[in-house]
C-alpha cells in the first residue's frame, strides 16, 4: 500500500493556532470575615465599548458564590450596554442553597447571552460527557456546531440515550443531589466549627465547592494538601493552582459526593494529627 492512498490529498496538514486570550481578570474580593464575594462594580470598570464578550460562572467554582438578582441584572446590563456577548458557565445551576436565589439563565436574560449547561455537575453524571449551549443568536449556534464538527464531531450515541433518560428524570435526580448537598453542607459546617481557629469555612450559596481560607499565618496550603493526600488519600486543591497570589492561602474543597463524610473524616484525622492545638473543644 502506498504511503498516501489518495494521491494529491495530504494525510497531515498544518493549521494556524488562534492567538492566546488575554489573562482573565479575577473580580472577587473578600469581606472582612473572609467570605469571597463578587464585585459588579469591578466588572463595570473593565467593560469598554470594544468589549466583545464577558464571561461569568455562577454558581461559582471554586467559591460557591452566587450574586443577587440585582447584581446579575447589572452584569447583564453591562454586556447589553456595549453589545457584548455574555457567556455564562451555568454547570452548577439547580444546586443553589435556596431555590429563590436561582438566576435567570443568560440565554433568557439577554439576546446575546450564551448559557453553558450539562449533566456532569447538577445531576452528577460526568461520565456521559454531555452538555449544551443555549443562545438566541443563531450565528453563535452555527459557529459552535462548526467548531464541534472539527473537534469532537459528535457525542457518543449511548451517552445521548442515557442523557435523555436523565433529563426525563431530572426532578428525581435533582432531589437526590440536593439531599446529598444539604447533608454534606451541614457536616462541613460542623467541621468548620471544630477547626474555626485554623480554617475560615463559610456557607456557600450554590454549587458543590467551597474555598475556605487557612487562617494560620505561614502555614503552607500546598504542604497541607500534599500531606493530606499522602497520609490519608484525600484530595483538596491548594489555592496556588489558580495563580492568584491573593488566594494562595485558600483551599478548594468539594462536597458534592455521597462519600464526602468519609473524606471529611480523613481531613479531620490529618488535622488532629498535625494541627490538633487549633481544634475547638466543645464542653
Amino acid at each position: 500500500m502506498p504511503a498516501n492512498p489518495v494521491p494529491g490529498l495530504p494525510c497531515a496538514d498544518a493549521a494556524p493556532l488562534p492567538p492566546p486570550l488575554p489573562a482573565p481578570r479575577l473580580l472577587y474580593a473578600c469581606r472582612a470575615e473572609g467570605v469571597p464575594v463578587f464585585d459588579p462594580a469591578s466588572l463595570l470598570t473593565l467593560v469598554r465599548p470594544a468589549t466583545r464578550m464577558i464571561t461569568v460562572n455562577f454558581p461559582h467554582n471554586p467559591t460557591g458564590f452566587l450574586p443577587s438578582h440585582e447584581e446579575w441584572a447589572r452584569v447583564v446590563a453591562a454586556a447589553s450596554g456595549v453589545g457584548a456577548y455574555l457567556f455564562a458557565d451555568e454547570m452548577y445551576r439547580g444546586l443553589e442553597a435556596e431555590a429563590a436565589d436561582r438566576l435567570v439563565p443568560a440565554a433568557d436574560a439577554y439576546e446575546r447571552g450564551i448559557s453553558l449547561g450539562g449533566l456532569s455537575k447538577s445531576v452528577g453524571l460526568p461520565g456521559l460527557r454531555i452538555g449544551w449551549l443555549a443562545c438566541r443568536d443563531p450565528e453563535v449556534i452555527k459557529r459552535a456546531l462548526e467548531v464541534k464538527d472539527f473537534t469532537t464531531i459528535c457525542s457518543s450515541a449511548p451517552s445521548e440515550i442515557l442523557a435523555l433518560a436523565a433529563l426525563r428524570r431530572w426532578d428525581l435526580l435533582m432531589h437526590r443531589q440536593l439531599g446529598i448537598l444539604r447533608t454534606n453542607a451541614a457536616a462541613l459546617c460542623r467541621f468548620g466549627e471544630r477547626w474555626a481557629r485554623l480554617l475560615g469555612v463559610y456557607a456557600t450559596r450554590g454549587g458543590t465547592i467551597a474555598f475556605p481560607k487557612v487562617l494560620v499565618p505561614g502555614l503552607s496550603v500546598d504542604a497541607l494538601a500534599d500531606g493530606l493526600l499522602e497520609e490519608e488519600g484525600a484530595l483538596i486543591m491548594p489555592g496556588s493552582v489558580y495563580e492568584a497570589p491573593q488566594h494562595a492561602q485558600r483551599l478548594r474543597l468539594g462536597f458534592g459526593r455521597a462519600n464526602f463524610p468519609e473524606g471529611l473524616a480523613a481531613f479531620d484525622r490529618y488535622l488532629e494529627r498535625h494541627y490538633g492545638e487549633y481544634a475547638v473543644v466543645s464542653e
